[in-house]
């Protein structure tokens, strides 16, 4: 079967709601041997209602995977909906991995561009906007705004309080800059691109 991100995220989902139903079925095992019926038969209620969504979940991947509806096969065809992403020269898509050694805290969601405004937020946007970064070398793109805009880079911005962070850039890209950015104010950070 050809993994696409919908597929990805899918099984991520699958995944982690098994997890959440292992952890609940382990807390109604307890439940009931300290004799707390109540309390475990209430948790059998939740467990069964997100085992059944679980399922449902599992329907709607399955019927992503037989591209809805259509005679294609997810082996042989793209999904019409995932076809413009395939279609360009991008590789598949890179996770960035953040951490603050000095404050414990840990950026690690599934999209990188997300993950890269929430680094920049946590770095103090006002302090990284005086920085006056621009998104490369040679652009005119500033890669903190007060306005969204309304050029080619303007999808591409995530708000942040007051501000618009620029994200079209590529994960390696998104790494380096958030180490410039950490150098500059003098916090200590670790990126991972994965």
């Amino acid at each position: 079967m050809k993994k696409d991100g919908v597929n990805t995220a899918f099984d991520l989902v699958l995944e982690d709601m098994s997890k959440v139903i292992d952890k609940i079925k382990a807390e109604i095992a307890k439940q009931t041997e300290d004799g707390r019926y109540d309390e475990a038969q209430k948790a059998m209620a939740v467990c069964k209602d997100l085992d059944a969504l679980r399922s449902e979940v599992s329907e709607l991947r399955k019927h992503w995977i037989e591209g809805c509806g259509t005679s294609r096969t997810a082996e042989n065809s793209v999904h019409p909906l995932a076809q413009r992403r395939s279609s360009g020269k991008r590789g598949p898509d890179k996770k960035l991995f953040i951490s603050f050694p000095e404050t414990g805290q840990r950026i690690d969601g599934p999209i990188a561009a997300r993950n890269f405004a929430e680094a920049i937020r946590l770095m103090r946007i006002e302090e990284v906007k005086k920085l006056d970064l621009k998104r490369r070398k040679r652009s005119k793109a500033s890669l903190i705004t007060e306005q969204r805009g309304t050029d080619k880079n303007s999808e591409s911005r995530i708000k942040v309080g007051n501000c618009y962070i620029l994200t079209k850039s590529t994960t390696e890209e998104k790494k380096t800059t958030l180490e410039t950015i950490a150098r500059k104010l003098g916090i200590k950070i670790r990126v991972e691109v994965i």
